[in-house]
This record gives structure tokens, sequence and C-alpha cells, in this order.
């Protein structure tokens, strides 16, 4: 692995962001009060 390829995020980092910003949230939603992060 090149050590740009470190530097520069991959093209599905900004997606699964939101993805994992929106999962994120239903967990906290649903499951926050069964177990704390």
């Amino acid at each position: 692995m090149p050590a740009s390829d470190r530097i520069r995020p991959p093209w599905w980092l900004k997606p699964m962001n939101k993805v994992f910003i929106q999962m994120s949230r239903l967990g906290l939603r649903f499951g926050g009060e069964g177990r704390s992060c």
C-alpha cells in the first residue's frame, strides 16, 4: 500500500460516513438505554 493511499481517503468513505452517522443515531435512539457506548 503506497503512502499516498493512506493520506487520501477512499471514495466510499464519505457515503459510509453518512450511513454510519444515521446508524449511530438509530442506535442511540433505540438501544441507547440498553447499552452505553
